[in-house]
């Protein structure tokens, strides 16, 4: 039995010229969905802004990126600007949030972080038993001895 080890290197997903284009687009229309949602009412205000963004954060290494280090990061991004488009959605602006508000949004962000993070449980330790012709006869797993 193999464990999974988390990805340490970052690579780009698209291999062509063609595959990063149609990534892009897909990242662009995203965001342009959003706007042309946020348009509604003729104007794009602070909150609206910021979902563009977080739709373009979110987006990117969902499309273009492979790794889950900077997915771990962008996971931290979109939680804390999630949190920051509530605090400014019912007409509040960025000095009108108090240091409470932001703190909670820092906890967001790093509450969203704990999965990649923090690992489950240690790896289990493996043993088997073989007989004389070398086929396993008996396959066990168990946790580490600390």
């Amino acid at each position: 039995m193999t464990h999974a080890t988390p990805e340490t290197s970052v690579s780009l997903i698209p291999r062509t010229p063609g595959e990063v284009a149609k990534a892009i687009v897909y990242i662009l229309l995203g965001v342009v969905g959003v706007l042309v949602t946020a348009l509604a009412d003729d104007k794009i205000d602070g909150v609206e802004l910021i979902l563009a963004v977080i739709a373009l954060i979110g987006a990117t290494p969902v499309y273009l990126l492979a790794g889950t280090a900077v997915k771990t990061i962008v996971t931290f991004l979109v939680a804390g600007l999630q949190s920051t488009a509530l605090l400014v959605a019912d007409g509040a602006g960025f000095a009108d949030v108090s240091l409470s508000s932001w703190l909670v949004v820092v906890v967001t962000a790093f509450a969203a972080i704990g999965v990649a993070v923090i690992p489950n449980a240690p790896p289990l330790a493996e043993a088997r038993v073989i007989d004389m012709r070398g086929t396993v006869v008996h396959d066990v797993s168990s946790l580490p001895n600390e």
